[in-house]
């Protein structure tokens, strides 16, 4: 069975709100029994992930970059990741400012920002934490890489590697070696279709690349783009914003008021993320983000790859509860991660999502099958 079989199952071509339909969910739980070593499952369709952030985090629409338990295991209330400093920073030199005024100064450095290379690459950290084993929990974790072609003529690529299991957090740790540091765990059968043991291993596994002959699809919970659309959408920042409210309401995905204004941050955050934008359309999207209310700087904080940047937030609660966090590095305009998690209310169980980026930039280097870093 091809590796990029699950490359291409996250990546769906059409139907807004694709995610939270029956196929959305069939290959969710393709995802989530494919086995974490060895060859992958196959599956129906080339696809990428549906991370735009409309509020709707279900078990369907948890197909991002961290989804939870893939054991029996419930999963914990995420508390986010730790602040590293109390008050909000602009950047290396910790002066405090507003979220507005940090965006206006990433959209200065966006708008400024080469636009040349063969490939469009994004290289992706999934994680599966909960993992239940002998009383601890274990964390997986994989790298998606995508080469996405500039061209028509040019063909994609798409790269998986493991980059193995280790405890969960530092409570997993201690009892992790108190059982004697194992490196390999038996979980049965995990693979419905080989009928083949899931195999959890500290050590990494190598690095696969295949070819991708089909075309991608960008901003998926509102249709879908092409990379063409992509390179149309408006520059000047009311119409972006007026483009993406029009488009929030023909799929369905929000109402006025909060609604629409949270439906607009995971728009918008989600096009400065991982979608190729020209550099005054990125630009355009971090000034129609300084013009939503609410959105409040929190300081320095860390992603789940460890990395520190600039922390934005949008909060509601109420009539339920949902915070979206974007994570800025302070020295480029590149946005590293955005997370959210929603539920009833804030003290509840919550449902989480985390989209991290490792790498998303235009490239000439030969697609290679991903490495270690």
């Amino acid at each position: 069975m091809k590796v990029d079989d699950l490359v291409r199952s996250a990546r769906p071509l059409d139907a807004a709100g694709w995610s939270a339909g029956r196929e959305g969910q069939q290959v969710l739980e393709s995802v989530l029994r494919a086995p974490l070593a060895g060859p992958a499952r196959p599956t129906r369709r080339t696809a990428r992930w549906s991370l735009v952030g409309t509020g709707v985090i279900g078990a369907a629409a948890a197909v991002t970059l961290v989804i939870p338990a893939l054991s029996a295991a419930p999963p914990q209330p995420p508390s986010g990741p730790p602040a590293v400093a109390g008050p909000a920073t602009g950047g290396p030199a910790g002066s405090a400012r507003s979220a507005p005024e940090i965006l206006l100064a990433a959209a200065t450095r966006a708008e400024a920002a080469p636009e040349s290379g063969r490939y469009w690459r994004v290289r992706k950290l999934l994680v599966l934490p909960n993992i239940r084993v002998d009383g601890y929990q274990l964390a997986a974790r994989r790298v998606i890489e995508t080469w996405d072609p500039g061209a028509a003529t040019d063909d994609g690529w798409n790269g998986y590697r493991d980059l193995g299991v280790k405890p969960a957090t530092e409570a997993d740790e201690r009892k992790w070696k108190a059982a004697g540091s194992p490196t390999e765990w038996n979980l049965g059968p995990g693979d419905t279709v080989t009928g083949r043991d899931q195999i959890l291993s500290t050590k990494p596994a190598a690095g696969e690349l295949s070819r991708n002959t089909e075309p991608v699809s960008y901003l998926l919970d509102l249709g879908g783009l092409r990379l063409a659309q992509v390179r149309e959408l408006p520059d000047d920042p009311a119409r972006l914003r007026a483009w993406v409210d029009q488009q929030v309401r023909k799929a369905r995905l929000a109402s006025a008021g909060p609604d629409a204004e949270r439906a607009a941050f995971g728009v918008l955050s989600q096009l400065l993320l991982e979608v190729p934008a020209p550099p005054k359309v990125r630009a355009a999207a971090f000034r129609a983000l300084a013009d939503i209310p609410g959105l409040r700087a929190v300081g320095t904080v860390r992603d789940q790859a460890g990395r520190t940047g600039i922390g934005l937030e949008y909060t509601e609660t109420s009539p339920a509860y949902y915070r979206s966090r974007m994570i800025i590095d302070p020295d480029t305009h590149l946005v590293r991660a955005v997370e959210e998690e929603s539920g009833r209310t804030a003290g509840e169980k919550l449902k989480r999502r985390d989209s991290v980026i490792l790498a998303a930039e235009w490239s000439d280097a030969k697609p290679q099958a991903p490495g270690l870093r």
